[in-house]
C-alpha cells in the first residue's frame, strides 16, 4: 500500500494553534517596543546634530543656532547675532523632522553655539508617542551635550 505524503488536519491545527499563541505573546511586546525605539533613535540623532552644530560653529568661527518647533528642528548659520532667531537671511545647515508621534513639548526653544565652543545652556525635552516616555538632552555652557 503506498504512503500518503502530507499533513493531517490535526497536525495543521496544532501548528496553527502554536503560531497563534506565539503571535499573541509577541505583538503586545512589539507594539510597546517600537515607540521607545523611535524615541531613542530621535534622541541619538538630535545629540549627533547638536554636536555637528557645535563643530560647524568652531570650524567656521561663526554662531550656529538651533531652533525647535513642535516636531522638528532647524540648525542654521546665524548672520544676525543680536537676535539669535532663525530668519530668511540665514542659511540652513540641517532641517530634521522627528519620528511620527515624537514631539518637543515646549516649542520656540532656541540654543546656539559660538565659534569658541561655548553654548547657550538649555534642557531640551523630547516626548515619545503618546507622552508615555520622555528624554532630556542637556546643552551646557561649555558646549557639552548629554542625554538624561
Amino acid at each position: 500500500m503506498p504512503k500518503n505524503k502530507g499533513f493531517t488536519a490535526i497536525e495543521l491545527m496544532v501548528t496553527i494553534g502554536i503560531i497563534a499563541i506565539l503571535v499573541a505573546i509577541g505583538v503586545p511586546a512589539y507594539t510597546n517596543w517600537v515607540p521607545k525605539y523611535k524615541l531613542r533613535s530621535d534622541v541619538i540623532d538630535l545629540k549627533a546634530d547638536l554636536e555637528m552644530a557645535k563643530l560647524t560653529a568652531k570650524r567656521e568661527n561663526i554662531i550656529v543656532g538651533v531652533s525647535f518647533g513642535d516636531s522638528e528642528y532647524t540648525i542654521f548659520r546665524d548672520t544676525n547675532p543680536q537676535n539669535y532667531i532663525f530668519d530668511a537671511t540665514e542659511s540652513v545647515v540641517e532641517y530634521q523632522k522627528l519620528s511620527p508621534g515624537d514631539t518637543f513639548p515646549s516649542t520656540g526653544v532656541l540654543t546656539w553655539f559660538k565659534g569658541n565652543g561655548e553654548a547657550e545652556p538649555v534642557n531640551i525635552t523630547l516626548k515619545g508617542y503618546g507622552g508615555t516616555a520622555s528624554k532630556i538632552i542637556e546643552v551646557e555652557f561649555l558646549g557639552r551635550v548629554s542625554i538624561h
